[in-house]
């Protein structure tokens, strides 16, 4: 560890991990202008305590997605690429950036009015610790851990745990669904949870085990994105509103159709590089209140019922404005509405359209639903940072663990 730095290892991740992997088909232009990043910090050595190389990660994807920038703006407006530095405290600090809000000098939970208005998106007040305590790893009656989550609506993994809804502290509710999961089999429970209840869970695997299972088999195949290219009428690039203004998605509009966190990390992302986002919401939909502020930043905003005639008519028109689609939803919900890919491109021939999930969308589990937890579960990503801490259970990251906790801690006094 003397000799280790974050700089040196998150550059060689950038260009020998990712800029090196053919399966990702990254542009010749990428290679050049990645020549321009420099990592730099307050601090060559990790601060996270991981086994897992996050801040690494995280630095090496940002310089990622700054070299696009780069080269789109370079191409777009006829300019050298710029240097780019990736600061990796930032980088590290940006996957817990829904903690970082702030209006003027308070918290969003001690600002009054921004408390009032986040809990009107808590349809299903899950800020109650008996319905927070339904999210949490447990261990099984087999003596395996297993990842109960109530999602945004509890309701249905308390109905499969046999929880009744009551006013209990967070050790009592913990202490419930304690008991409850242990009577349980590990396969069993996640079996019944995400065949009879349609709720994410999942047994937290060890790497080997995952990459010897059978979805593990198909996704350890597959690269860290696809894409595939259509034949599509060519667009051009659009007239920019500020001729100063030379930011590289200036103009390009994007429709965002995803909650939570990893879709709307994304479309935050295009947002700042210059792209008009509109996300899609609808007030009957519950959202996870502590991460709004952040990720939805320089974003607006429609709502509409997709399930109903008018609200599916009002989303036709809007894709055939848009330049990029952003699906973040279960896999094939949007399909069931009438919007598969062949219709989307009907009505956008040229349309850009970006998906995301939890399970990939090959082999047999890619029909669930999920979330960054679930995923760290499956993987091993669990295991090890429970087994690198010295216990005989699996914890979720510490990152993505205290960004869940604290929020709902947080909320629960509201």
């Amino acid at each position: 560890m003397a000799d280790y730095s974050i700089f040196t290892e998150s550059s060689r991740i950038l260009h020998d991990v990712l800029l090196a992997d053919n399966s990702l088909d990254i542009p010749a232009s990428f290679k050049e202008a990645a020549q321009r990043v420099k990592f730099v910090g307050g601090d060559e050595k990790p601060f996270i305590l991981t086994p897992l190389k996050i801040t690494e990660s995280s630095a090496a994807l940002s310089a990622l997605v700054a070299t696009a920038a780069n080269v789109a703006t370079a191409e777009r407006y006829g300019i050298p690429c710029q240097d780019v530095e990736i600061n990796t405290d930032i980088a590290t600090l940006f996957l817990e950036s829904v903690m970082l809000v702030k209006v003027g000098n308070q918290s969003l939970i001690e600002h009054a009015g921004m408390r009032e208005e986040l809990m009107k998106v808590d349809l299903h007040h899950m800020s109650s610790d008996i319905r927070r305590g339904a999210t949490n790893v447990y261990r099984t009656r087999d003596g395996r851990w297993y990842h109960l989550h109530g999602s945004m609506n509890a309701v249905p993994t308390m109905k499969m745990m046999g929880v009744e809804d009551r006013k209990v502290t967070r050790e009592e509710a913990i202490s419930i669904y304690t008991e409850k999961v242990a009577r349980w089999d590990s396969e069993e429970i996640e079996k019944v949870a995400n065949e009879q209840f349609r709720q994410a869970g999942v047994v937290c695997r060890t790497p080997d085990e995952f990459f010897a299972s059978e979805h593990g088999k198909v996704m350890g195949q597959e690269p860290l994105w696809s894409k595939t290219a259509l034949p599509a009428p060519r667009k051009s690039w659009p007239s920019a509103s500020n001729p100063q203004d030379l930011k590289p998605l200036a103009g390009i509009r994007v429709l965002d159709c995803s909650r939570v966190i990893a879709g709307p990390a994304v479309s935050k992302i295009l947002a700042l590089f210059g792209a008009d986002v509109l996300r899609v919401s609808w007030q009957g939909l519950p959202e996870y209140a502590g991460t709004m502020p952040d990720l939805q930043t320089g974003k607006r905003d429609v709502n509409l019922d997709l399930k109903s005639e008018s609200g599916k008519k009002a989303f036709a028109e809007l894709i055939r404005g848009a330049d990029v689609f952003l699906d973040g939803y279960r896999p094939g919900a949007l399909s069931k509405l009438g919007f598969d890919q062949e219709s989307l491109r009907r009505l956008s021939p040229s349309l850009i359209y970006m998906r995301e999930c939890c399970y990939g969308f090959k082999g047999p589990l890619s029909y669930r639903s999920g979330w960054q937890q679930i995923s760290d579960c499956v993987v091993g990503v669990s295991y090890l940072q429970g087994q690198f801490l010295g216990l005989e259970e699996a914890v979720v990251p510490l990152f993505r663990k205290s960004i869940v906790e604290s929020e709902s801690s947080q909320y629960s006094k509201i």
